[in-house]
């Protein structure tokens, strides 16, 4: 279960990155830059399409850190159970009392260990 859920988090967070050299993303940063009034071939119209190219490369980054810190969140949380059950476990076979009952008579002797 927990690791359906790990890769259910690398596939959302990986869904959410652009590739910036894309032509999807090459065509949509001419068409935003386009609606701003920039005219194609102009610098400001270079300089807006650099800008757009860095505030998405910033978004990626952002979602690859986030992505990481959930996926080292998740295995620390699998550890930590990992290390309560073996504890429980541990716990168990140590208190785990074997007692022989033998009669003798009208007497019963009981020895545990």
């Amino acid at each position: 279960m927990r690791f359906s859920l790990v890769v259910a988090v690398v596939s959302v967070c990986l869904a959410g990155c652009v590739d910036t050299s894309s032509p999807k993303f090459q065509q949509m940063s001419m068409q935003k830059c386009e609606s701003f009034g920039y005219k194609a071939g102009s610098t400001e119209m270079a300089n807006c399409r650099m800008q757009l190219t860095v505030l998405q490369e910033q978004d990626n980054m952002r979602r690859r850190q986030n992505m990481s810190r959930a996926l080292s969140e998740a295995g620390e949380d699998m550890q930590r159970q990992a290390d309560r059950n073996a504890y429980i476990q541990a716990a168990q076979a140590r208190n785990n009392i074997n007692c022989t009952s033998t009669r003798y008579g009208n007497m019963v002797n009981t020895s545990c260990h």
